[in-house]
């Protein structure tokens, strides 16, 4: 379970502390690292502990990403664990920070086996695939659609033996969405998920072409 940290700005130096307690039970706390899992320009300071819960200072950190940290701890009974937590920059404008693993699990919780880390990188791209020319309110959803429709493309939740996705792939005859109708044959589509079959592969494709056409009326794929 991925934990969601309040924002900081990037100007702001401050100390998080994570309780252990519940978890620990009897045991106490004997050392606590953390890490940068994903996200560029954050600075990890003074790391410390008490029996029961851990500390790291903050800086710095670039507005509008969203980091992932990891704090691994060990016991004095010998016992190791490991906290991913999520912390949000945004600097004093208000700039909003893009979608994260954790907006995306919370959206589509079928993916919550896959690595956050794999699934914001997919989101960074899905950022730059879906930008200020599309409408505000439809942005975040094809942000969210694009990122599930690539994974599954991938083979993300689960892989099979050949590599293939398990989750939404397969030979698809015929798909309308809209005014939008897209006929193939060949299982599993485009791997690259940019062609109308790739995204008519997947329900999240499907519901991606549906809103695309919405922003960019012009656009037909028959």
């Amino acid at each position: 379970m991925v934990l969601d940290w309040p924002s900081k700005d990037p100007d702001e130096v401050k100390d998080y502390r994570l309780d252990w307690g519940a978890q620990l039970g009897d045991d106490d706390l004997a050392t606590s690292v953390w890490s940068i899992v994903s996200g560029v320009g954050l600075t990890i300071g003074v790391q410390s502990n008490d029996p029961k819960s851990s500390t790291v200072w903050l800086s710095a950190g670039t507005s509008g990403v969203t980091y992932e940290l990891l704090n691994r701890v060990t016991t004095t009974g010998g016992r190791t664990y490991d906290q991913s937590v999520l912390l949000p920059v945004v600097d004093g404008q208000g700039v909003v920070p893009g979608p994260n693993a954790q907006t995306f699990k919370a959206r589509y919780p079928e993916f919550a086996s896959v690595s956050s880390t794999l699934i914001n990188m997919v989101l960074a791209d899905a950022v730059d695939m879906v930008g200020e020319s599309w409408y505000q309110r439809d942005r975040l959803k094809a942000q969210l659609l694009w990122t599930a429709h690539t994974l599954t493309m991938e083979g993300e939740p689960g892989r099979s033996s050949t590599g293939q996705g398990t989750a939404g792939t397969g030979v698809v005859k015929r798909r309308k969405v809209g005014d939008v109708e897209t006929e193939f044959a060949t299982p599993g589509g485009s791997s690259g998920g940019g062609s109308a079959s790739g995204y008519a592969s997947t329900t999240y494709g499907q519901q991606f072409m549906a809103l695309m056409r919405r922003n960019f009326p012009a656009v037909a794929v028959v």
